[in-house]
């Protein structure tokens, strides 16, 4: 288990401060003179136009396709199992009788025939 170590020793009593002295006055500065006016703006040089960039580089060619690997073997897969026999087809079953025909309704008359257009 940790066990705290053994109280130091009482230090020397602090000496006594001296007399506070107090800061000297300060003097004020001299006022300053009045602003200077600014030049004019006068725009700079144009500057010359730049060298022409070098020619890159060619690309090089491409390198020709090398050949294709073996192909595997082929592999024949597993037999399926036969299938289930079909169930037996239901005889055929005529169903009712159709009604009879209604008759048509009349003609509607042809409306006029707009002219042929070559």
């Amino acid at each position: 288990p940790f066990s705290p170590g053994c109280p130091g020793m009482p230090g020397n009593p602090l000496p006594p401060g001296g007399p506070f002295i107090p800061p000297s006055p300060s003097f004020p500065g001299n006022p300053g003179g009045p602003l200077r006016p600014t030049s004019p703006f006068c725009p700079g040089i144009p500057s010359a136009p730049g060298a022409p960039s070098p020619p890159g580089i060619p690309f090089l060619p491409a390198s020709p396709l090398g050949p294709s690997g073996p192909v595997p073997p082929f592999i024949p897969g597993t037999p399926s199992s036969p299938g289930k026999p079909l169930d037996p087809v239901s005889p055929f079953s005529p169903g009712p009788p159709a009604g009879p025909r209604s008759p048509g309704g009349p003609f509607r008359p042809v409306g006029p025939i707009s002219p042929f257009i070559p």
